[in-house]
């Protein structure tokens, strides 16, 4: 659990919208209380999500400082999906179809 919440350490300490915020608490409370009762799947599960979001934030920086090579890390994307990932205007839209 102690390593587990060292996460917290890579995500935002404030987001775009308040949504975002909500949804990482959400997140946060689902894997704590999962784990706290012995509900390791799906207490895993939550810190997937909470990974994946992680991965996004990273993501989503990168986008923002090199954006010349965000743009040329999406060649041979299919068109639909680079323009999914160009036009997103919060991380968590990345996964939008």
């Amino acid at each position: 659990m102690e390593e587990a919440l060292e996460l917290t350490n890579y995500l935002p300490v404030s987001y775009k919208a308040r949504s975002e915020g909500e949804y990482i608490e959400f997140l946060w409370g689902a894997f704590q209380s999962n784990y706290t009762a012995g509900k390791y799947e799906f207490s895993s599960l939550a810190f997937h999500l909470l990974y994946m979001s992680f991965v996004s934030f990273a993501i989503w920086e990168i986008r923002i400082v090199r954006e010349l090579d965000f743009k040329k890390a999406l060649i041979g994307f299919q068109l639909k999906s680079e323009n999914t990932l160009l036009d997103a205007d919060s991380p968590f839209k990345f996964y939008e179809n």
